[in-house]
Order: C-alpha cells, then structure tokens, then sequence
C-alpha cells in the first residue's frame, strides 16, 4: 500500500469512528511507522471534522512532560489544534451525552496579539514572548476514545 492511500485511509477511517461515537482504533495495516506518518494522518482526520466543526481556530501542545510522553508511546510533546465550533467561552453548559467518555484537562492558553509566521522561525523566547497578548486560565473538554493499549 501507497503511503498516501494509507493516509487517506486511516483518515477516513478514523473520521468514521468519530461520526459514530466509537473509541478509535486504527488496523495494523494502518497504523503510522513514525511520527511524521502520524501527523499526515492526523491532518487527513482533522480535514473531515473540519468540514463539521468549523476552521483552525488555534493550536494546542500536549505530552509536555517526559511521563506523558511515556504514557502515549512518543518522545516529544504532540501538536494539536482547536476548531472553531469546539472553543466555548465561560459561562457554558456541555451535556455527557455527547461525550464518549468526558474528560477535563486544566490547561494556559495563551492569545497571540501578532502571528508567528513559518517563514520568521525559528523563534527565541524574546520574540515569541513579544507576540504574546494575553494569559489566561483555561479547561480542556476531552472527549477520550482511546482504545487501551
């Protein structure tokens, strides 16, 4: 199997199982060999649920410490990002409902007052620091479908 068709692949399959409120697993045969893989697949995800739940609205780090790291089988903190319809702002009320299984993360989020262009990196502390417009406490609603293991 072509890489590309496998990324495909594992996107769709994994926007499936986000449609129908399943934990996620992806086939063997689908499983990335490495993390540059893994984020492929995950943009290809992101693309579909996208189509649903609205633009990049912002980008999230996760795994920052070498326990978490350990914990979900990677040696380096994850990129993430934030859909527009999935950001709330305080006060809110969320039903479990519509959760799989509900999880809330304590979390800084920081509001960006300049953008951090790709073509200005790499950037030191000072200049990201400058861009910088404010810090706030914030919940991370998860809606957890990994599968064990």
């Amino acid at each position: 199997m072509s890489v590309n068709v496998k990324i495909l692949e594992a996107g769709l399959a994994l926007t499936s199982q986000h449609r129908t409120r399943q934990l996620y697993a992806l086939e063997d045969r689908l499983m990335p060999n490495d993390i540059d893989e893994a984020y492929l697949i995950q943009r290809e995800y992101q693309r579909h649920i996208a189509e649903e739940q609205g633009a990049i609205a912002g980008y999230k780090l996760a795994a920052t410490t070498a326990a978490l790291q350990a914990a979900n089988g990677v040696s380096e903190p994850c990129l993430g990002i934030m859909l527009e319809d999935n950001i709330r702002r305080s006060p809110c009320t969320l039903e479990v409902a519509n959760f799989v299984q509900l999880g809330i993360e304590c979390e800084v989020a920081v509001r960006l007052g300049a953008d951090l262009s790709a073509s200005g990196a790499p950037y030191d502390r000072g200049k990201v620091s400058e861009a910088v417009d404010s810090l706030s406490t914030a919940f991370e609603v998860i809606d957890i479908r990994r599968t064990p293991g």
